[in-house]
């Protein structure tokens, strides 16, 4: 560093020497410069000024030297030649004001790097903020060294990191790509190798970060010399981890919504189909005179019974099931099926309730608010075999615009939350768990329609739901169901009928039906079974 400054200082001394060699040569030649010494000092004093105190310094020394040898060669003012003293003092003045000239030069420029300095921190205060706000991090990267220039914190904070430690790491023999999650790390070099061709190149990659995993999408500029080569490259690199489980969430939903159509579909025929199955069974057991027909027709419609149910499971994935919202307390909901819970699961889970007060009453349908706790329970308790616990909590907690949470809209909800402490779910099967008929059990163990029943059902709601799971840290299902806010929706559940409502029984009227069926096999169906007998 030192020798670059006076490398940089040299050109300020060239009067000098130029100055002392026309005067050596003069004296050579017997012919003299007009005022010589006068124009070694101006020549010095233009040293200190460009080149500061090393240039002055310099300059004051070939001055000395010039001066000594004056008074040896017997030329030059004729009081330095009498006198030696003289000569002394003539040095020690060119010396002092070689120095200070330089010095007060050299004040000078750092006076002016530092306003260039602050000026320039002004400059880029703002693109800083602006930066920071937005979340966006940044380096310089030098492609000859193949070591950073720049690196700024958020950069290294998105990557997981504290500046030294990505420095660190950068440094290290597999360089910064070990900060990238293994199965991207090909397509981040891929990359890479695209910029040093010059090639701008938009990166989206995974970083792991502790437990969890974030996504970075990094742009990356490349600059070149004045040869085209690529010396630098310039990224900034952004956290969409966010964005991306956004748009996870959406998709799934989507194909949720998509298989739930489908499937509601093929129930409802189903349930058509079933309706006149059942109804004609049902006549046939009636009429029958044998008792092994009649128990061979009671096995059918135990049969024609558990696809209705299964059916109805099916509708409510497709949110096509039939609710009857009303005004509830959760917690008094929670409190009624603690006692079921206890004899449903083992006593080697235990069960811990967390109520939360206030949480003011949800908008749902009783039964399957019921039978969706009651399927998280029995889920739990297929994920502790060997025992563990299993945690009901519920909060009231309002979803503003400003902060909003996949799927819902703004308002209040009340959140019931159902964790154990189970062998939890990989994240493979995480991404299907609302999949009709998707299981991870064997076959006689779960028909899959647990938890897309509870989906279906929470969506229908107007509400929405969240998964949460690691592989030997047990589950955490949360539902958001939204808050019951009108006067209707409060009343309670003994209010009396409207008057218009409380019309007597036309027991004095002649008995007439009228019959409204679709398809016409249920007409059929239905007009026998209410036929006289």
């Amino acid at each position: 560093m030192k020798l670059a400054i006076i490398r940089q200082r040299l050109p300020s001394v060239a009067p000098t020497l130029a100055t002392a060699a026309a005067i050596e040569v003069g004296h050579l030649g017997n012919f003299q410069l007009p005022i010589p010494f006068l124009l070694l000092i101006a020549s010095m004093m233009y040293a200190g000024t460009t080149g500061g105190r090393i240039g002055g310094m310099l300059s004051a020394a070939i001055c000395s030297v010039m001066l000594l040898h004056g008074h040896v060669s017997g030329f030059g003012p004729q009081m330095i030649i009498a006198s030696l003293p003289l000569t002394l003092a003539s040095i020690a003045i060119f010396a002092t004001m070689g120095y200070f000239v330089g010095r007060i030069a050299d004040q000078r420029d750092a006076l002016m790097e530092k306003r260039l300095e602050a000026q320039r921190r002004d400059q880029e205060q703002p693109l800083l903020l602006a930066a920071k706000v937005a979340g966006m991090g940044y380096y310089i990267w030098d492609t000859v060294n193949d070591l950073p220039v720049v690196v700024s914190e958020q950069h290294a904070r998105n990557h997981g990191a504290s500046v030294e430690a990505f420095l660190a790491t950068a440094a290290s023999v597999g360089g910064a790509i070990g900060l990238v999650h293994p199965d991207d790390r090909q397509r981040v070099k891929e990359g890479c190798r695209e910029v040093l061709k010059g090639v701008p190149v938009t990166l989206e990659y995974r970083v792991p970060v502790g437990d969890e995993t974030r996504w970075i999408r990094a742009s990356v500029e490349p600059q070149t010399d004045d040869c085209g080569n690529v010396v630098r490259e310039v990224c900034a690199s952004l956290d969409i981890t966010e964005q991306k489980t956004n748009e996870r969430i959406f998709a799934e939903a989507q194909r949720l919504d998509a298989v739930g159509r489908l499937t509601a579909g093929i129930a409802h025929d189903f349930n058509n189909i079933l309706t006149v199955v059942t109804g004609n069974v049902e006549l046939c057991r009636l009429e029958s005179d044998s008792a092994d027909q009649r128990e061979l027709l009671t096995q059918a419609l135990d049969a024609t019974a558990r696809g209705a149910k299964l059916t109805k499971q099916l509708l409510a994935f497709g949110r096509r099931s039939v609710l009857a919202p009303e005004a509830l307390d959760a917690n008094r909901v929670i409190n009624r099926l603690d006692g079921l819970f206890r004899r449903t699961l083992p006593s080697t889970i235990r069960v811990e309730t967390q109520l939360g007060r206030d949480l003011g009453p949800v908008k749902a349908d009783r039964t399957q608010l019921e039978s969706a706790l009651l399927n998280l329970a029995i889920n739990a308790r297929d994920a502790m075999p060997d025992g563990g616990e299993l945690i009901v909590t519920t909060r009231s907690q309002t979803i503003t615009e400003a902060e909003p949470t996949a799927g819902l809209e703004a308002g209040t909800y009340v959140v019931i939350s159902v964790a154990d402490t189970g062998t939890g779910i990989s994240e493979t099967a995480l991404e299907r768990v609302f999949e009709p008929f998707y299981t991870t059990k064997p076959i006689d163990k779960g028909s899959g329609l647990g938890l897309p029943m509870v989906y279906g059902f929470v969506i229908q709601s107007g509400g929405h739901i969240t998964l949460k799971s690691q592989p030997g840290h047990g589950t955490q299902v949360e539902m958001f169901l939204p808050r019951a806010t009108s006067e209707l929706e409060t009343a309670p559940d003994d209010a009396p009928a409207p008057a218009s409502e409380a019309v007597s029984s036309p027991v004095d009227l002649p008995e007439m039906g009228l019959l409204i069926e679709d398809p016409a096999a249920w007409q059929k169906t239905a007009q026998t079974r209410r036929a006289p007998q």
